[in-house]
């Protein structure tokens, strides 16, 4: 891990575990997961969207009445969808560390926000489903060439509104690194969510 990512998980983990007047929400949601894909291989055929889930916690620090940043630490289903003779699909399961400054402004008398900043994903499993139902397992580890690496790191991007203790929104995701091991193939995360949060 360098030395950015190191900065980034430390520096999310100690905001999320300060005595602070700032406020925790849990959220969760679905994601629309594909990868951006470059591959020398001939006649490689790219998948699409698959659909999954993530859960998670976020601590809100304001900073002015406009601006606040938000850490959190997500549990997030990402990957691709395959149809060849069948369908398959491929899951990558991170523990994603997101740290977002938000710009918050009143849109027709609601509370709304808009925010952007990098997100650190340790990968913990990696699974592919065969059209037959059997699950193969992917070690993610950055040693073995066949599996997929264990850091993902990028740009978080997020906009939402908010009713009281509950709030709307709706971000994206873009991987910066090749996640792929193989010499062949390139393939970077890329991730939409819808989610909903609930405000301690």
């Amino acid at each position: 891990m360098n030395k950015f990512n190191k900065v980034l998980i430390i520096g999310a983990l100690t905001l999320l575990c300060l005595e602070t007047q700032a406020q925790f929400s849990l959220t969760g949601g679905l994601n629309l997961s594909r990868f951006s894909t470059n591959s020398t291989i001939e006649g490689y055929t790219p998948g699409s969207v698959k659909l999954g889930f993530y859960l998670g916690i976020n601590k809100g620090f304001e900073i002015t009445e406009m601006l606040s940043v938000d850490a959190g630490l997500l549990l997030n289903f990402k990957g691709e969808k395959y149809e060849y003779f069948s369908t398959e699909y491929l899951n990558l399961i991170y523990f994603d560390v997101p740290v977002v400054a938000k710009v918050h402004f009143n849109l027709l008398g609601i509370d709304s926000y808009v925010g952007l900043g990098p997100y650190l994903g340790i990968g913990i499993m990696s699974t592919y489903y065969d059209s037959n139902g059997r699950s193969y397992s992917l070690i993610v580890s950055n040693a073995n060439e066949s599996a997929y690496q264990r850091f993902d790191y990028g740009l978080a991007s997020t906009a939402g509104i908010r009713f009281g203790r509950v709030g709307l929104n709706i971000s994206y995701t873009h991987g910066l690194p090749n996640v792929n091991q193989g010499l062949f193939l390139t393939q970077k995360n890329r991730v939409f969510s819808l989610g909903v949060s609930y405000y301690l």
